[in-house]
């Protein structure tokens, strides 16, 4: 009786094995099944766009980073023409809220630049292109 409870279980892991997709280069994002048959221009072709893409990413971060830092000038600029007369200091308290804003922002951006990892098809393509011996001229 008791190789019964052993012998369902082994039946449900069996039963899940059937069910679960195979582990292998394939199911990897990075590989796909014709990549072996690509040729050199076709591997320079998909790793350029790659590159492309990673650049547009990076252009919009850069864009957005400038417009952040201008709004936060003018808000500064702002505040130390307009503190001497404000009472309240809120323009001041906004420009250093904003500098703060600003900081932290760049900050989070390296953390999640050092933190990033490289793309793995972009990876994969670079050994492709060495195991094939390819050259751009």
């Amino acid at each position: 009786m008791a190789k019964l409870p052993v012998v369902r279980a082994l039946a449900g892991i069996c039963a899940l094995a059937a069910f679960a997709p195979a582990a292998g280069a394939a199911d990897e994002p990075d590989v796909k099944a014709d990549d072996e048959s690509l040729s050199c221009d076709a591997i320079y072709a998909e790793g350029f766009k790659i590159v492309q893409s990673e650049q547009q990413q990076r252009d919009a971060v850069r864009n957005r980073m400038d417009a952040e830092a201008k709004g936060t000038a003018a808000l500064v600029a702002t505040a130390m023409t307009v503190g001497q007369a404000d009472p309240t200091h809120a323009t001041g308290i906004a420009a250093k809220a904003a500098l703060e804003g600003m900081v932290k922002s760049q900050v989070d951006l390296g953390t999640q630049a050092s933190a990033a990892r490289p793309d793995a098809r972009k990876e994969r393509l670079r050994t492709l292109w060495t195991q094939k011996h390819c050259t751009k001229n």
